[in-house]
């Protein structure tokens, strides 16, 4: 498939023509640095969101089945449309396709404000609202992913992966707590009219951005996304990492969508909901910071395999905590581990994924953040079920089994090498 790039310092590289690069900082390019100030806004309004949503479902209904009902509004849209947006990624002009996305959410998060602020707000309308949000977060992911290594030359791909993943991390750690401010103090109609502007900001910075056009030699769409599957399928470390990426979200990371629920056992209300939501985005931000250290690190396949068993059984320590006092720390030391795994994972994918199946190939991993959100719907079951204590257990287990036996039974993940001259 013939490509043709555009307008970036020099083409990110895929890792895959031998050459050895010095690194460097992506905020040396003042792209980046626009780009970073955008994403950062439009990160701090998922953040804000999520949380407001949460608190908004469980105060209308108080049942942790439907905060999980809510996660899969979301992610469910947002899995199936990601598939096809990796496609158009690598076909249109994705910062068209970024300020076509960003332009829906910010107008749904501003009709959900204007529907809290007149109290004529449903829970069904919730819902179908989060499935029109997830329609535009699926189109606006794989582009996301896509769009920003073109704006760096190859040697700061990996300070741009990292400094990328670090932005809903860092929103992890403020939004959630200044959410819960926001909520107590002005309501949740304000939670969500900030939600929108940073979309909005979103907006406005992609005008001052190139773009990246990718002309496809195929004309059949389905054609193109085969492509992409049969080129992760015949890479037997990208199957791993993507497979264990799944399993390391769908089965963890539900604990965050059904939050309320969680610190209902401790007398919590949204203040405790923001701290915890705080401390894991604070652990996660501690996670990408040092996967920055180690990615390029001999043992980069260790890393990955211990950071998701560090994980899993810190997960294992908050399902069983007895109050906040255990419960924070324990949501830090999770999220530092989940992390270090996703991005030393996404890493090693970005760097040697070929530039003319990225989008396809992003698309398809930017599935975890739709299992980010859809583990929601799979804890907030087994918590409706047996109870959030009980709950809770079961994924951590499910994870733990399936790190043990990739460490197993995949040598080439368990040996992965991160070095810039060691990525085949």
């Amino acid at each position: 498939m013939a490509a043709e790039r555009a307008n970036s310092p020099s083409q990110s590289a895929s890792a895959n023509d031998g050459a050895t690069v010095q690194p460097s900082s992506a905020f040396r390019y003042a792209k980046f640095r626009i780009w970073w100030a955008g994403s950062f806004a439009a990160m701090a309004g998922v953040r804000l969101n999520q949380v407001a949503l949460t608190v908004l479902v469980f105060d209308i209904t108080g049942s942790a089945l439907d905060l999980g009902v809510l996660a899969a509004s979301t992610a469910l849209p947002t899995i199936f449309v990601s598939i096809f947006g990796g496609v158009l990624a690598d076909r249109l002009n994705t910062r068209l396709v970024l300020a076509f996305s960003t332009s829906i959410i910010a107008t749904v998060l501003s009709v959900i404000a204007v529907l809290v602020i007149t109290e004529a707000i449903e829970i069904w309308h919730i819902f179908a609202l989060a499935a029109l949000n997830g329609v535009a977060l699926g189109l606006d992911e794989p582009s996301r992913e896509t769009y920003f290594t073109s704006l760096i030359p190859k040697e700061a791909l990996r300070s741009a992966v990292t400094n990328n993943g670090a932005l809903r991390a860092s929103n992890s750690v403020l939004m959630p707590t200044l959410g819960g401010v926001i909520i107590s103090i002005a309501g949740l109609s304000a939670a969500f009219f900030i939600a929108a502007g940073g979309w909005a900001v979103m907006l406005v910075t992609l005008l001052f951005l190139p773009s990246r056009k990718v002309v496809s030699a195929s004309r059949n769409p389905i054609r193109d996304l085969t492509e992409g599957f049969r080129y992760i399928a015949q890479r037997r470390v990208f199957k791993a990492i993507i497979a264990l990426s799944f399993v390391n979200i769908f089965f963890g990371a539900g604990w965050i969508q059904i939050l309320p629920a969680y610190v209902d056992r401790f007398d919590g209300d949204a203040t405790q909901v923001g701290f915890l939501f705080s401390a894991a985005g604070l652990g996660a931000l501690t996670g990408i910071i040092i996967s920055g250290k180690l990615n390029s690190s001999k043992y980069v396949g260790r890393v990955i395999l211990g950071a998701c068993l560090l994980f899993s059984t810190s997960l294992l320590a908050m399902a069983l905590s007895p109050g906040m006092a255990i419960s924070i720390p324990a949501a830090y030391v999770a999220h530092l581990g989940n992390g270090l795994f996703m991005m030393s994972s996404r890493t090693a994918i970005q760097i040697r994924v070929e530039e003319h199946v990225r989008g396809r190939v992003m698309g398809i991993v930017m599935i975890t953040n739709s299992l980010f959100v859809l583990s929601g719907l799979f804890t907030g079951t087994m918590a409706a079920a047996f109870g959030v204590k009980t709950g809770m257990l079961v994924g951590p287990f499910i994870i733990i089994s399936a790190a043990l036996i990739m460490m197993a039974t995949q040598p080439l993940l368990r040996n992965l090498d991160g070095r810039p001259d060691n990525t085949d």
